[in-house]
């Protein structure tokens, strides 16, 4: 609460971009920031298509939890993800899970990346994987084990469909000259 209001006195735009309790689930109070691309931007245009006319970030905070999402369906996944892990309170959960669209990612490397090769072969890969649907996810989490910390990185059959489609058209035998 101090915080934001401090915030406020010091940049006014931050009343135009935070939402202090946008909304609610259950005993989880969400706050919304939500800031337009600006047109002149770098990458602009790919930044839209990515994360919709604005950038939009929910977050919520219980004692013991943090939830965050970001992007044009992030209020709708943080209340799932919420929601779920309420119904699931007696089950014990891993501290950190991500999930990244690989075609969406593939899509965002090929529109930033400088080099033609790069440019390339994200294009390519992003074709790829906009035909796997919803199994084109890359999920990591973590788990705490004594003295550090487990890290998994799951890849769905979309992504292992596609890494296969890229090797058959390497060249065999190496680099061509």
């Amino acid at each position: 609460g101090d915080l934001i209001e401090v915030a406020k006195k010091e940049e006014p735009k931050v009343s135009d971009a935070l939402t202090v309790d946008a909304a609610t689930v259950g005993d989880v109070t969400l706050h919304k920031v939500e800031m337009p691309i600006p047109d002149d931007a770098d990458n602009a245009e790919m930044a839209k298509q990515l994360l919709g006319e604005k950038v939009t970030a929910w977050a919520g905070f219980t004692e013991d939890r943090v939830y965050l999402a970001i992007g044009k369906d992030g209020e709708a996944m943080l209340k799932k993800a919420i929601e779920q892990s309420a119904a699931d309170a007696s089950k014990e959960v891993l501290p950190f899970r991500m999930t990244l669209s690989s075609a969406k990612l593939a899509a965002f490397i090929a529109a930033v990346a400088e080099e033609d090769q790069v440019k390339g072969s994200a294009m390519m890969a992003a074709m790829v994987l906009s035909q796997a649907g919803s199994d084109d996810h890359l999920v990591i989490t973590g788990e705490p084990v004594e003295n550090g910390t487990k890290v998994r990185i799951e890849l769905e059959k979309g992504i292992i469909k596609t890494a296969a489609a890229m090797l058959k058209s390497l060249p065999l035998g190496g680099p061509q000259q």
